[in-house]
């Protein structure tokens, strides 16, 4: 039985895939790039309103809690300047924010700022670094996040993870060479692979006006 071309070139890429990624367990942002110490911090609990608790679930473009409650994005903007004058009042290392499932995207103005696709707000940040961490951070099913409040902690982490997710693609890309595919092929395998399997590699998308 003959193979058609797009089958081998599908088993070659879950081959390399599989192969690669036993041999090389990816590491998690932000955990796997912060300090004991921040980390220690980040597990203490602050009291917060409760459509901010951990607990809270998210689905769709309204937010939706626990008792099928529907928060909109402008309640849950509201909710954030709640929390932020309450942190201004803890002690505690770190803050809490809420982003909603779908694509966000940055864009650079007088602020960083970290929007939907249609381009409305969502928040702003002083530093690339702070908004490249909350895009990093993001993961399927979660929608609470807790960020550093130190920038140096932040820049840190987000400079480690770069240069990680840099490293790891370069031997993703050597792997598919290893297995006699050109270069230029290797790196468009690479790109699928992260698109599939690593999106919480990608680089969050950056527009600048």
């Amino acid at each position: 039985m003959t193979k058609h071309p797009e089958d081998v070139l599908y088993k070659l890429k879950m081959d390399v895939e599989r192969e690669f990624f036993k041999a090389n367990p990816p590491k998690e942002f932000p955990e796997d790039f912060l300090s004991g110490r921040m980390k220690k911090e980040l597990k203490k609990r602050i009291s917060y309103p409760a459509m901010f608790k951990s607990n809270v679930r998210i689905s769709g473009p309204d937010h939706r809690i626990r008792y099928k409650k529907k928060i909109s994005i402008k309640e849950a903007m509201a909710g954030t300047a709640q929390v932020r004058a309450m942190e201004g009042k803890s002690k505690a290392k770190y803050v809490e924010i809420l982003l909603p499932a779908g694509r966000l995207k940055l864009k650079m103005e007088r602020k960083v700022q970290i929007c939907f696709e249609s381009g409305a707000v969502l928040m702003e940040f002083g530093s690339l670094e702070r908004a490249k961490y909350v895009l990093y951070s993001r993961k399927v099913g979660k929608y609470v996040y807790k960020v550093p409040k130190s920038e140096i902690a932040v820049k840190r982490a987000v400079a480690k993870y770069e240069k990680y997710r840099g490293e790891i693609r370069e031997k993703l890309v050597k792997a598919f060479m290893a297995r006699k595919v050109s270069r230029k092929a290797a790196d468009g395998f690479a790109g699928i692979v992260f698109e599939e399997r690593l999106m919480w590699m990608n680089p969050p998308r950056l527009h600048v006006f």
